[in-house]
């Protein structure tokens, strides 16, 4: 941020000049967006209460001092004023700023408390609690709890203005108060005590644990061990609600959830009934339109289907006289294939036929066997072996007297 804020001065020319307005402005933006909260500790000195209400001081060590501003809005809370002249040791909480009309920077005090051996006390303990790991389970609140459980002084403030804001936002809740003191010593066992009863309220959904303002002594009972150990083994969600906004005890970091107001825990704690009863009508037009436009889909859909898919007769219609002209083809190739069958039948008898021996008999030719076996060449009989003789249309049988051979090649009588 600091290269940042300088290399604007750096990319301008030597013949440029900044009124004082513009460097202050850039001074101003540049130290109110490098600073988050500031925790600070030192003494005070110059303090001025101004007639408006807003207090005025120096705050400082031993080496620098810094201006603070602490409004009205911030300071009102406090139930303690330093005094002027007073050597006060604190610690705020605060913002950087800068005051434009002198080119100031200042500390713009948010919250304020004394410092001492309380201050100390509490961060030694804080320190404690949170390497134990009373500071790291956080359970959820419900989202519209039946019976809420109180524990507060059933005289104080906190509890009117819980009651109130509990009724105009939902009056259907059920409300039980467990009375306790809630400052001085015996407050830290009172706490506990009320604690372990409103552990036996079997239908309670979540705790307050709540007071009103007041200064760092009247708090100090939250900020007790033994009671920061009972609300940790507590088992229903707790919302702590002690002292105002600026106010921090130990009950506040142990609770599952810490609310700056008694107010504002009952808003944490409960939904409004109105706000509840909206978001139902927006969600029911919401269904209705859901469903108006489900409908009006599925009546196109199916006007389009009955525009374009046929009659289930139709298609009935269709596929029977398809299967019809199925019956038809199949008849024809059956026809077909057997005419077939029967034209490459009769060529095989024809084929057979010109091949069967009785065709080379009816030319004029026999056949000779000699016990059922053909005689292809004359060297096969002897004198006096029968024979049987087939010819065309009878057979004979016969007694060979003499054999004589022929040579076919020179056509001599062997």
């Amino acid at each position: 941020m600091k290269q940042d804020f300088f290399s604007q001065f750096e990319t301008q020319e030597n013949s440029t000049y900044y009124s004082v307005s513009e460097v202050t402005k850039m001074i101003q933006d540049c130290l109110e967006s490098s600073f988050s909260l500031l925790r600070l500790k030192g003494e005070i000195s110059n303090f001025t209460a101004h007639v408006s209400g807003h207090w005025y001081f120096t705050l400082k060590d031993d080496f620098s001092q810094i201006r603070v501003v602490m409004f009205r809005s911030a300071n009102q809370s406090l139930n303690w004023k330093p005094e002027r002249g007073e050597s006060l040791e604190v610690q705020i909480q605060g913002h950087v700023s800068v005051y434009k009309s002198r080119g100031e920077y200042q500390i713009i005090c948010k919250s304020m408390e004394k410092c001492g051996k309380g201050a100390e006390e509490f961060e030694k303990l804080k320190e404690k609690l949170r390497r134990e790991g009373l500071f790291e389970r956080k359970k959820k609140l419900p989202f519209l709890p039946h019976h809420i459980v109180i524990i507060s002084s059933p005289t104080g403030a906190a509890i009117r203005d819980i009651l109130n804001v509990l009724k105009r936002r939902y009056k259907g809740v059920k409300v039980t108060l467990v009375p306790s003191l809630v400052q001085g010593k015996e407050a830290p066992f009172r706490l506990i005590e009320a604690l372990k009863k409103a552990r036996s309220l079997k239908t309670a959904d979540v705790l307050i644990l709540t007071r009103g303002g007041g200064s760092t002594e009247d708090l100090w009972a939250f900020n007790d061990e033994a009671l920061a150990k009972t609300l940790f083994a507590f088992p229903l969600p707790i919302i702590s609600a002690v002292g105002h906004e600026i106010d921090f005890t130990i009950s506040d970091f142990v609770a599952d959830m810490r609310a700056p107001t008694p107010s504002s825990a009952a808003e944490l704690v409960v939904q409004n009934v109105f706000d509840l009863n909206e978001q139902i009508r927006k969600i029911t037009r919401l269904l209705y339109q859901n469903m108006q436009g489900k409908i009006q889909t599925l009546k196109e859909k199916e006007n389009y289907l009955r525009q374009h898919l046929p009659h289930p007769q139709k298609r009935i219609q269709d596929l029977q006289q398809y299967l019809d002209d199925l019956g038809t083809n199949l008849k024809r190739a059956f026809f077909q294939q057997t005419h077939l069958r029967k034209e490459k039948l009769s060529h095989l008898i024809s084929l057979l036929e010109s091949l069967s021996p009785l065709k080379i008999l009816k030319r004029g030719y026999c056949l000779v066997n000699k016990n059922d076996k053909l005689i292809k060449k004359a060297h096969e009989l002897k004198k006096g072996e029968e024979i049987s003789i087939r010819f065309s249309q009878s057979f004979a049988l016969a007694c060979i007297s003499q054999v004589g051979f022929i040579d076919n090649k020179n056509e001599k009588e062997k």
